[in-house]
C-alpha cells in the first residue's frame, strides 16, 4: 500500500522515456514520457510555491485529460495541495458553483473553458 499519492512520481520516473501519455491533436501524434510528466509536476509544485500555494489550499483543475493535467493534479499531491478537478464537458453554472464552494487560491485549465468562466480577461 502506498503512504501518499506522491509516491506515483516515483514510478513514473522509473519508467523514465517510455510512453506515458499519447495525445492527438489535429492529425499530430503527441507522446509524453513518464520523465517528462514527472518534471510537469515538479515545476507545477514550485509554481505552487512560488505563489505561496501550500498544504490545505485548494486548486481547480478544468480542462482535458493530458500530460499537462497530470502533471498539474501531482504538482498539487506533492505540495498537499487539494486538486478540484472538473469535468471538461461539465456545465459552466456547475463549474461555477464548485468554484463558489470550494474558494481554490487557483483556477487552471483550458483557455476555451476559463474563457467561459471569465469572458472578459
Amino acid at each position: 500500500m502506498r503512504s501518499n499519492l506522491a509516491t506515483f512520481l516515483d514510478d513514473f520516473r522509473r519508467h523514465g522515456e517510455t510512453a506515458a501519455i499519447v495525445v492527438l491533436r489535429g492529425n499530430r501524434r503527441l507522446v509524453s514520457t513518464w520523465n517528462q510528466i514527472a518534471d510537469l509536476a515538479d515545476r507545477f509544485a514550485a509554481e505552487l510555491l512560488r505563489r505561496e500555494i501550500s498544504m490545505g489550499d485548494r486548486v481547480v483543475l478544468w480542462g482535458q485529460n493530458g500530460p499537462e493535467w497530470m502533471g498539474a493534479f501531482f504538482g498539487c499531491v506533492q505540495r498537499g495541495v487539494i486538486a478540484v478537478p472538473l469535468d471538461p464537458a461539465g456545465a459552466l453554472d456547475f463549474a461555477n458553483r464548485v468554484i463558489e464552494n470550494t474558494r481554490p487560491r487557483l483556477v487552471i485549465g483550458d483557455a476555451t473553458l476559463l474563457r467561459e468562466l471569465a469572458p472578459d480577461l
